[in-house]
């Protein structure tokens, strides 16, 4: 915490009292990350306050002589930490299995050969279907045909998904720093203590 500048100085709680009739602490505290995009999501200004009451309610603000002062310095933190709030939230509810720690997605393609004899050529017919939507005379485009050689490819293409737990964590184990990451790494209470660390005393 900081040293304060001068002896006149205000509760947080007496700060949040002070909010207009006019005004509302969702109004004042929102935060709104990834503003503008499909991601858009805003962390309640509610609960911000109230966690802020709660918590640090008794503590004074150092650098506060206002009202105008006090929101300032909030708008100002929030401004500031927007990106790395972003990058919290991305890594907190992150789209993930808790209980596995190993997925690996794998595309296979077996290629083998098939003989034939000097007297009985094989026929292979290609059957390959182009795509509608795509000019049909690209000869990139793959279209029906019939070959005679003395030897085909057989390709044999398959997709394998591996997953799971590996072996290097339990289960359990993953559960419970999975529990212990939830309690202790929340979004809103790790904001108002950013903020505290910051501007009170």
């Amino acid at each position: 915490m900081n040293i304060p500048l001068n002896k006149n100085l205000h509760t947080v709680e007496y700060w949040l009292d002070q909010t207009p009739q006019s005004e509302t602490w969702t109004s004042i505290y929102n935060i709104v990350l990834f503003r503008d995009t499909e991601k858009e999501v805003t962390i309640s200004g509610f609960d911000i306050a109230y966690t802020m009451l709660h918590d640090y309610g008794h503590f004074r603000a150092y650098s506060v002589e206002t009202y105008v002062d006090w929101v300032f310095n909030w708008e100002r933190f929030a401004r500031i930490h927007t990106h790395d709030f972003e990058r919290m939230y991305t890594a907190l509810y992150a789209d993930y299995n808790p209980i596995e720690n190993y997925n690996k997605q794998s595309v296979i393609v077996d290629d083998g050969e098939t003989g034939a004899t000097e007297n009985a050529p094989i026929v292979a017919t290609v059957s390959q279907v182009a795509d509608d939507t795509v000019n049909n005379e690209n000869p990139f485009i793959p279209q029906s045909k019939s070959i005679t050689h003395g030897k085909t490819e057989n390709d044999n293409t398959r997709t394998e998904n591996t997953h799971g737990n590996i072996g290097v964590m339990t289960n359990q184990s993953m559960i419970s720093d999975e529990l212990s990451l939830r309690s202790t790494k929340n979004m809103i209470t790790t904001i108002v203590r950013m903020f505290a660390e910051m501007e009170l005393i």
